[in-house]
Formats: structure tokens, C-alpha cells, sequence
């Protein structure tokens, strides 16, 4: 069993409680989320290895979109975001983008992409949107399914149902 001193000397970083530890794992992209009420910046962490293929999602956080403060986070394996799924822990997919090109334009969609979500956060769940929000979500759609696959499209969506919910219910 490790001390209590290593425990916290691991999970503490500057006067900050870490959740991710960025040399060895990453974060998804965001997706606008709800949490009690409140606006919330959804992700699910993995682990950073070079490869394509790599263990499935295997923790959660959302971050309050208001105060950047961190609300909730979760080890999978106490509190599985992806439960529906059925997917086990263990289990390999594949985080590569789908789309074809070359290396820098596949950055570039990817960069695109994130500037989206940077605005389409902004008004996410309004009822009411005007012709140039709706189209950003429509570019941010077609985007999407350039840099995410499928398979790791569905965590996505298990990360943030109410928000692929809401985009539907737009069209």
C-alpha cells in the first residue's frame, strides 16, 4: 500500500487537485453538458499512447462552463458514463478521425472543430436558435464525423445525451 505522502504528492499539482494526469492520459474533446441545472464542459479521459487503437474511455469530468471549477469526475469503474454500452474496460477501439488527408489537414479540421464547440457552447440547449447558430451546428455535425469514428462517437454520446438530444431536436 502506497503512504498517504506519495498519494497526495501524485495527485496534487501546484496548490491544485489533479483529476488527469496530462503526461499520461488525454481528454476527449468537450461536449456541452447539464449538470443540476448548471452548464457544464463534459469529457471522458484515456490513456495518451501513440496509437490509434488503445483502451476504451476509462474515467469521466465535467467542468462547470460558469466558474471552470470541477463538478464531478468518476473512475469508470465505480461510475461508468458508458455503461449502456457494454463495453469492457479492457477493450481496445479505435480513436484515429476518419477522414482522409494529409496530416496537417486533418490538425486543421480538428482545430476547426474545437473552434465550433467554442461557440456553439454558448447557446447550447436554447430553444430558439437563428439561421447562422443553426448552421453552425450543422458544420459542427459534419465535422464531427470527420475527426471522431463511430466507435468512439457512441461514448460521446453517452457522455452527454441531453446535448446529441438537443442538436436532433434542432432539425
Amino acid at each position: 500500500m502506497k503512504k498517504l505522502e506519495e498519494i497526495i504528492n501524485g495527485i496534487v499539482r501546484g496548490n491544485n487537485l489533479a483529476a488527469v494526469r496530462l503526461d499520461q492520459e488525454s481528454l476527449s474533446y468537450p461536449v456541452a453538458g447539464q449538470n443540476n441545472g448548471k452548464k457544464a464542459d463534459c469529457y471522458f479521459v484515456f490513456s495518451n499512447h501513440p496509437n490509434a487503437r488503445k483502451g476504451r474511455p476509462y474515467a469521466w469530468l465535467h467542468i462547470d462552463s460558469e466558474t471552470g471549477g470541477l463538478m464531478q469526475f468518476a473512475h469508470c469503474s465505480v461510475w461508468d458514463f458508458a455503461e449502456r454500452l457494454q463495453v469492457p474496460l479492457e477493450q481496445e477501439i479505435d480513436y484515429s478521425a476518419p477522414m482522409e488527408g494529409t496530416h496537417r489537414e486533418i490538425i486543421e479540421a480538428k482545430v476547426k472543430f474545437s473552434r465550433l464547440y467554442e461557440e456553439i457552447r454558448e447557446f447550447a440547449f436554447s430553444d430558439a436558435l437563428d439561421e447562422r447558430q443553426k448552421e453552425k451546428v450543422m458544420q459542427y455535425q459534419e465535422l464531427q464525423a470527420q475527426v471522431i469514428g463511430e466507435e468512439l462517437l457512441a461514448y460521446y454520446k453517452c457522455l452527454s445525451p441531453q446535448f446529441y438530444s438537443w442538436i436532433e431536436g434542432l432539425f
